[in-house]
């Protein structure tokens, strides 16, 4: 702040009065400096709030601000939320296949054996009528006996699976005294041998 005062002189080389103002700067109380820089800072925030309201009015007034202003005070839409449907029932499992007894798998190796044989025609024919012809000689009946087969290391002698086909097995065909084959031997009974009816089947191992 300046604290000035003026004066008259007259000047040594001339007629007249001259006015003289003499300034003393003061420096400002605290107080009033912040009042004056409180009121600056007002000023500048009302000249930034009339640029804003300016700008805001130009935008209002642009085509399309009158549906963005709808858009923004509208509430939102309720979303919508998928249910997932219900899970489909697993397929059933698919039935095992019953496991076929061992008895049927060892009589199927058995007979897979005999059968890729082949035939010693020196051995196999007079060995069939001798096993037929000893089975006869135990007196049992003919029907018990199915058939006799030979190959090259084996025979295979098919029974009737009633009681009459198990006792000429057990009596007869097993080893020990009395049996007709002298060689080792393997029995298989079978439930069904295919055509309906129960068998005994005897593979004899050549001697």
């Amino acid at each position: 702040m300046q604290n000035c005062h003026s004066s008259r002189l007259r000047p040594p080389d001339g007629p007249g009065l001259v006015q003289i103002q003499f300034c003393t700067t003061v420096p400002l109380p605290p107080v009033l400096l912040a009042q004056r820089a409180q009121e600056r800072e007002r000023a500048a925030l009302c000249r930034d709030l009339s640029a804003l309201a300016q700008k805001l009015a130009q935008l209002e007034a642009r085509p399309g601000a009158a549906v963005l202003q709808q858009l923004l005070a509208a509430p939102p839409a309720p979303v919508a939320v998928a249910t997932p449907a219900p899970a489909a029932p697993a397929p059933a499992p698919a039935p095992v296949p019953a496991a076929e007894p061992p008895e049927h798998d060892r009589a199927r190796a058995l007979e897979d054996e005999f059968h890729h044989e082949s035939r010693d025609q020196a051995w196999a024919p007079s060995t069939e009528t001798t096993l037929r012809a000893r089975l006869a000689g135990a007196g049992r009946e003919p029907a018990a006996l199915r058939s006799v087969e030979c190959r090259a290391q084996r025979c295979r002698v098919e029974l009737s699976g009633d009681d009459e086909g198990r006792r000429l097995l057990d009596e007869v065909l097993r080893p020990g005294p009395g049996a007709v084959w002298p060689g080792a031997a393997h029995f298989v009974a079978l439930d069904d041998a295919g055509a309906g009816a129960p068998a005994l089947l005897a593979y004899l191992e050549r001697g």
